[in-house]
């Protein structure tokens, strides 16, 4: 994650406009509402693969 989040931090600064911060209130939220969903990104993935397996089977060759 911090990789990512250091990308996307570097893409952010290099726009050269001021950055637009996230009210607290809404990174409160999104904190919350990953803590009650702990398996949504296992489910996500699991959802992509599916399309994966069914649009293009032979992916993993």
């Amino acid at each position: 994650y911090l990789e990512k989040a250091s990308e996307v931090q570097v893409l952010a600064l290099s726009t050269g406009r001021p950055l637009s911060i996230i009210p607290d209130e809404v990174a409160a939220q999104a904190a919350r509402q990953w803590r009650e969903y702990p398996d949504a990104a296992r489910l996500h993935m699991d959802a992509l693969m599916a399309i994966l397996d069914e649009e293009s089977p032979d992916y993993a060759k």
